[in-house]
């Protein structure tokens, strides 16, 4: 059997006494730093934003937003016994377990919140925030990686790596191969939307599609995890989930598209 690369990364960064800096709270503070200056960036540029609204307060909104929701959708989602067995563990969120999609559930109600609030248009909200996420869905899909969770499926490819702590079988990388479909791969694709051709909320549609799309393939090569919403036609949670949301997303798409010819 050919030799693969053995995850043997320690999840703790560094210790200092009984604090630890962890690669995954690393990666969730990093990602929204990255993210709130393609944030600022794009909301100043295409946003009419009131007087005294600064694109930076949104923030502390999406911090929660993300994280709350991120922690719920893992327990609804994937590990709900687990959780109702270990209640105090849900609060443990520095050890790793979230969900991206009830992550991002978490972040656009945070987001129309925040917009409702401030008198700023929710659909402008959006555009900017699809191209800020890119950064920190890498990012935390590389954390996935050396906390070994999310595992990908036995494989016999060169490049399949062993997770010890979850077996010595070599696996597909799925994290990595997500990390790079919803990083730059889904930034690049957001990037490149011809976003002034169509009405304000298209671009925030076509990456929930393109999101949608992208995950539906990686989660071929995950290791399968039944989680908590049935079997429905041999998906696996993610893909439904991220079915769901491509959907979601046309049908979002063809709504802006009506209003525009509506108001022409």
């Amino acid at each position: 059997m050919p030799e693969h690369f053995v995850v043997t990364i320690d999840p703790v960064l560094v210790s200092l006494g009984p604090l630890a800096i962890r690669w995954y709270g690393l990666a969730y503070f990093v990602g929204f730093i990255i993210g709130l200056k393609i944030f600022e960036t794009v909301m100043r540029r295409e946003a009419k934003l009131p007087n005294g609204v600064e694109p930076g307060d949104f923030l502390t909104w999406a911090v929660l937003g993300v994280i709350v929701g991120g922690r719920l959708g893992e327990v609804v989602f994937y590990r709900a016994d687990h959780y109702l067995a270990h209640p105090l563990e849900i609060l443990m969120v520095w050890k790793g377990g979230m969900a991206s999609h009830g992550g991002m559930i978490g972040l656009a109600l945070a987001a129309v919140l925040w917009a409702r609030r401030n008198g700023v248009s929710p659909a402008r909200l959006f555009d900017a925030i699809v191209l800020a996420a890119p950064p920190g869905l890498f990012l935390g899909r590389m954390a996935n990686f050396i906390n070994q969770e999310m595992v990908g499926k036995v494989a016999d490819v060169p490049w399949a790596v062993i997770f010890p702590v979850h077996d010595w079988m070599p696996r597909h990388p799925v994290q990595i191969y997500q990390a790079l479909t919803e990083g730059p791969l889904l930034f690049a694709l957001v990037w490149l939307f011809p976003a002034r051709r169509f009405p304000a909320g298209a671009r925030a549609a076509f990456a929930m599609i393109v999101y949608g799309l992208l995950r539906t393939w990686t989660e071929v090569y995950r290791e399968t995890d039944p989680g908590y919403l049935g079997d429905v036609g041999g998906l696996t949670n993610g893909q439904l989930l991220s079915l769901l949301l491509a959907a979601a997303g046309a049908v979002l798409l063809a709504w802006r598209l009506r209003a525009k010819r509506a108001s022409a």
